[in-house]
């Protein structure tokens, strides 16, 4: 029983739990907090991908708002194509469904009668 004693370590196992009570804390400040540090998070993040074009347009002389304003243009412009080619997918899937419906049906019945389903 001495051995073990002695080969315990009290300060490591404090610090793991300190360590881990800081960790729960942590996050739920992060969550409780979190409609605040979102938005922050994702700016933080648009400005490291945008920052190469906007680098690029400053060897052109063109001003640093300017360009900023080109790159949130440019960001703007390429959801809007995304979500009108999701849109149009969407749409041809939704008038393709009544096409694949008797197929899909079969398909259930046999999944259904191969594993003794209802």
């Amino acid at each position: 029983m001495k051995d073990t004693l002695k080969s315990l370590n009290s300060g490591r196992s404090s610090f793991f739990l300190l360590i881990f009570i800081c960790c729960i804390v942590a996050v739920a400040v992060l969550k409780l907090t979190s409609t605040v540090i979102l938005p922050f998070t994702v700016a933080a993040l648009l400005t490291f991908v945008f920052y190469p074009l906007t680098a690029w347009l400053s060897k052109f002389h063109i001003p640093r708002v300017f360009s900023i304003l080109l790159a949130v243009v440019i960001l703007v412009f390429g959801m809007y194509v995304l979500g009108m080619v999701m849109f149009s997918f969407g749409r041809r899937f939704l008038s393709l469904i009544p096409r694949y419906d008797d197929r899909l049906t079969e398909i259930y019945i046999w999944i259904a009668s191969f594993f003794e389903l209802s």
